[in-house]
This record gives structure tokens, C-alpha cells and sequence, in this order.
């Protein structure tokens, strides 16, 4: 199995999406990072599972779009970083329901 640097080396169509897909990643950080200057931004999901891929072609274009540079970091959930987050909105969500309902009936 290549590593991914030697892939962006053998393949200049995959070097050039990766890129491009860098490029456009680097416009959405730019913009949050000068609406909300955060500290972080975490990349979760497929972006995240890509990072090794994605991160040096992504800081070289992030540098040319904004002075604000915050940290980027793969997630560490992985992929299941949504189903994680779907799972827990809907316990929170379940249990404001249940204990709304048990206080509304003691009450």
C-alpha cells in the first residue's frame, strides 16, 4: 500500500483534486476563521479520515486566503464522527422529553 504522499506523487490527476478539494476547504475555513476566530477547527467525517492528505495542501492555500491561521486537526472519532453526534442529540433530546413528562406528572 502506497503512503498518501507517494500517491500525489504517482497519480497527477488524484495531486490535482486533492489540491483543488484543499483550495475549496481553504475558503470555508478562511471564512469561519473571520467570522468566529476559533482556536480549532477539528475535521471530522471523510475530510478527517483524509487529513494526512489534506492538511499540507490545505495550510499552503489557507495561507494564501487569511491571516488567520487557527490549528487544524484530523477528529478523532473518525468517520462516525456524524452518527456520533446524531446518537447523542437524540439521547439529549429523549432525555428532555422523559424527564419533562416525569415533572409535568409530579407536579
Amino acid at each position: 500500500m502506497l503512503a498518501s504522499a507517494d500517491v500525489l506523487v504517482a497519480d497527477p490527476l488524484t495531486a490535482a483534486a486533492v489540491t483543488h478539494a484543499a483550495g475549496q476547504l481553504a475558503y470555508a475555513v478562511a471564512v469561519l476563521s473571520a467570522v468566529l476566530d476559533p482556536d480549532l477547527i477539528v475535521l471530522g467525517g471523510g475530510i478527517g479520515a483524509s487529513a494526512d492528505l489534506l492538511l499540507e495542501p490545505l495550510g499552503k492555500a489557507l495561507d494564501h486566503l487569511s491571516p488567520m491561521r487557527p490549528t487544524l486537526a484530523p477528529s478523532r472519532l473518525g468517520e462516525e464522527a456524524v452518527l456520533l453526534g446524531a446518537v447523542a442529540t437524540a439521547l439529549d433530546r429523549a432525555r428532555i422529553e422523559v424527564f419533562e413528562r416525569r415533572s409535568a406528572l409530579v407536579d
